[in-house]
């Protein structure tokens, strides 16, 4: 019993000294899209609004932004137009101008420009475009 007494202890402090370690508090989906959290299953080419990074809860009004990295990625090359640069650090972009040259399959590389808050890097894939109605009316275009 002591001795499971004892790694119970040390399991414990070890999970303890694990979580402090890890940097600052970065919740499960930093990303936000006109201050609200990212849907990663709503981002087509037709997306817009701008795109930022959080550090703390995105709904709350005490959040800090998050200077970050962000680029295209189609099979597995970087793709260097409109605002796509895996150099250039910003606090916000707007989608309009990222995903310009975004086709379905692309990946959306979104990294936070600090080394403490690697926990924010996220891979998000484009999604084909959701406006049906469109594609629907210009596939049956007979004109």
């Amino acid at each position: 019993m002591k001795n499971k007494l004892i790694i119970l202890s040390v399991l414990l402090l070890a999970a303890t000294i694990v979580s402090t370690q890890l940097g600052p508090n970065v919740y499960s989906n930093p990303l936000t899209i006109n201050g609200h959290p990212l849907n990663n299953d709503t981002l087509s080419p037709d997306s817009r609004g701008v795109l930022a990074v959080v550090d703390g809860d995105p709904a709350s009004q005490r959040h800090k932004p998050v200077s970050f990295r962000v680029w295209l990625r189609r099979a597995g090359v970087i793709v260097r137009l409109g605002a796509s640069s895996e150099t250039r650090v910003v606090q916000s972009v707007q989608l309009a101008k990222l995903l310009r040259f975004a086709q379905f399959g692309d990946e959306l590389i979104v990294e936070p420009a600090q080394p403490g808050n690697q926990r924010g890097r996220r891979v998000i894939k484009v999604r084909s475009s959701n406006n049906w109605l469109i594609s629907w009316l210009t596939m049956n275009d007979k004109c």
